[in-house]
């Protein structure tokens, strides 16, 4: 039978794409303008960043163009020999002719054609501008506050320096650019200098053609220089205390942006670029660019308002243009489906009713080769299959049957394998811990709790007696199961070859011996060069000449319960192995009293790790404690049976975490 196009009743293949795809646009549309938004917020904020700095730079070669020049002739001026000749003999007429006509001289090259001398010997203030006929005088006095400039500035000795004054005899408010002049021998005779144009440098400086910007001149108090308030320049140029001149902090109602600024302006002096910051001015967020005018003492501060520059406005036609662009392909997309996906599908799923009730002569017509080809050629591929596997089904299934049980009992025999060689390294494992015999010999008493999690795991404990004593020890070795075997046996080698070889040494030596044997034996390749390994391990030697016993520990410690109280002896927290351990590997000797029938503990961290109680949390060095004080009185026969009941009850449901060692004794001779 051949399937052209059959209607499907109550199942509309086509409204459900459209569904998904215009929900699927919503989602896309709501990100790609939420990232649209987010990423022009960034290259808006980024702009106004990079026009701050660009700006700020302009301003600061803008203030040296029209410093520089006149500053140049200023120092020229009062190098003048002529000029210091006079300085020095002002009553000399002949002196007077020629200073005047250098003077002269130099104001026709002045941008403003304004000059001063102010000579310190007698106090005289020489002036003139374009608009005197000739050059006037005044006469200084260090008790007048309008003149204490000019005696400041001899106390100072700084070579030059620039300040915006309101000039009395002048009658008016200049930039003034002030020079040292000194005598042959260095020692300052006067100043020498030029005035600008206040209202031209101020035009110069903060006109603006762009909205949102606004470009501020200060000295290194903070006192405004320029500003585009000219009041306020009038203001700080006719008052002479600095205390009464208006700053830039005014303008800055919080005090961590008054903090910032101070801070940047110190690193822009010492010739660093402070970057661009955030300040408010006013009510205003501002972005802010601070230079250094090093030659002139002052800073040059641009404030930028970075949503009247850049702003999301002008994203907007870009974003009407991307909206747009999909939906238009929204539409492209939906029909598209219609016509190449949504269409052959209904085909497909009306055949796939037809096979599902026993019609499995169905064929579908010919498709282009593309996906919706393939899936029909598979389509009719299956039917084929299916109508020659339902005729030889059942043998399928007992052949498949067969096969099945025949890999479970493979898998069986595979597991049975496994278990019984773990089993067997169990007893290999059990066979290297001290017997009972050989501790009864050297013990006045003694239990041992050790609970693998696994069949086999990385703890032990070690005995050997020696001809002055014994040496016993708990070890925690990495990893559980066979790993942690394999660990516990190349531990328990090496340690029986230490005590051979060494037997006279002490625990700290021993430890540090195993401790280069360990990590010696784990040296890989570079393939397994990443495993951390190792163990934990608390050592004691026993001395019967002198009936001491020294402990030494490496991540684990020594409980000795000594005249009804318990003490705790920790280890160093050195572990032993691990290649990742490198600095301090050091390991303390302390000697243990164990007279007056002294009772030792040692434990592996699966005693404090032990999880139990209502929420499973470990059994922990407190409850240990109190574990030991409870049993310590009781005979060793007595205190495994407490102990291992303890430790049970405490468990619970709760699964064990890690290998469990617990062990305690006595020393003979001692009442046990």
């Amino acid at each position: 039978m051949r399937i052209n196009q059959l209607p499907l009743a109550g199942f509309s293949l086509r409204r459900t794409f459209l569904l998904y795809i215009v929900l699927a646009y919503a989602v896309v549309a709501a990100g790609t303008w939420f990232a649209f938004s987010w990423s022009a917020g960034r290259i808006s904020a980024r702009y106004a960043s990079r026009y701050s700095v660009s700006q700020g730079e302009l301003e600061r070669n803008r203030v040296l163009s029209l410093v520089d020049r006149e500053l140049a002739l200023s120092r020229k001026l009062a190098d003048d020999p002529s000029i210091r000749a006079w300085m020095l003999a002002e009553s000399d007429p002949a002196l007077r002719k020629a200073a005047m006509a250098q003077l002269e001289s130099y104001r026709h090259f002045l941008h403003d054609g304004t000059w001063f001398l102010a000579i310190e010997s007698g106090g005289s203030y020489w002036a003139r501008n374009p608009a005197l006929p000739a050059p006037v005088r005044t006469t200084l006095s260090p008790g007048n506050a309008a003149d204490r400039w000019f005696y400041a500035a001899l106390r100072d000795g700084r070579d030059y320096s620039l300040n915006v004054d309101h000039n009395a005899m002048l009658g008016e408010n200049r930039l003034w650019i002030n020079v040292l002049v000194r005598d042959d021998g260095g020692r300052p005779i006067g100043l020498a200098g030029c005035g600008m144009d206040l209202t031209a440098f101020l035009d110069a400086l903060v006109a603006h053609e762009e909205g949102g910007v606004t470009t501020v001149v200060i000295d290194r108090t903070g006192a405004l220089m320029a500003y585009r308030d000219r009041d306020l320049i009038a203001h700080n140029a006719e008052v002479k205390r600095d205390a009464e001149k208006i700053d830039i902090y005014s303008f800055l109602p919080a005090a961590p942006d008054r903090e910032r600024l101070r801070s940047s302006l110190s690193t822009a002096a010492v010739g660093r670029k402070p970057g661009v910051f955030e300040l408010t001015v006013g009510t205003t967020r501002e972005l802010c660019a601070v230079s250094s005018l090093p030659e002139l003492g002052w800073y040059g501060l641009v404030f930028v308002d970075a949503g009247r520059i850049i702003g999301l406005a002008d994203f907007i036609p870009m974003a009407l243009v991307t909206l747009a662009s999909l939906l238009v392909i929204l539409a492209s997309v939906i029909a598209g489906l219609s016509l190449l996906i949504v269409a052959p599908i209904r085909s497909l799923t009306v055949a796939a009713g037809r096979v599902a009730g026993g019609a499995y002569d169905v064929v579908l017509p010919e498709i282009p080769r593309n996906e919706i080809g393939h899936l029909a050629s598979s389509f009719n591929a299956m039917t084929l299959k299916v109508k020659e596997y339902t005729s030889g089904l059942e043998g399928q299934v007992a052949a498949r049957t067969r096969e099945l049980l025949d890999a479970n009992e493979r898998l069986q025999a595979s597991q049975t394998r496994i278990m019984d060689s773990i089993h067997y390294a169990r007893l290999i494992q059990d066979s290297i811990l001290p017997s009972r015999a050989d501790l009864d010999a050297s013990l006045a008493g003694h239990f041992e709790i050790v609970r693998p999690r696994d069949p086999v795991g990385g703890d032990f404990f070690f005995f050997r007696a020696m001809a002055d004593g014994f040496c016993l020890a708990v070890a925690d070795c990495t990893g559980h199961g066979v790993p942690g075997a394999f660990m516990t046996m190349m531990a328990k080698a090496h340690l029986d070859r230490i005590v051979e070889a060494e037997g006279a040494a002490t625990p700290s030596d021993m430890i540090r011996e195993l401790d280069r044997l360990v990590r010696e034996s784990l040296k890989g390749e570079a393939a397994v060069a990443h495993l951390e390994n190792g163990l934990d391990i608390a050592l004691c030697r026993y001395r019967a000449s002198s009936s001491s016993l020294e402990f030494s520990g490496g991540g684990l410690p020594l409980f000795l319960w000594k005249d009804g109280a318990l003490t705790e002896v920790p280890g160093d927290r050195t572990h032993l192995g691990f290649s990742g351990t490198r600095r301090g590997r050091t390991w303390t000797d302390r000697i243990v009293d164990v007279s007056g029938g002294a009772r030792v503990y040692l434990v592996s961290d699966g005693v404090f790790d032990l999880p139990g109680g209502k929420n499973g949390l470990p059994f922990g060095r407190a409850r240990l404690r109190s574990l030991i004080e409870k049993i310590a009185p009781l005979s060793f026969g007595q205190t495994e049976a407490a102990v291992t009941a303890a430790l049970d009850d405490y468990r619970g449901s709760c699964s064990q975490r890690d290998d469990l060692t617990f062990i305690g004794f006595g020393i003979r001779g001692r009442e046990a």
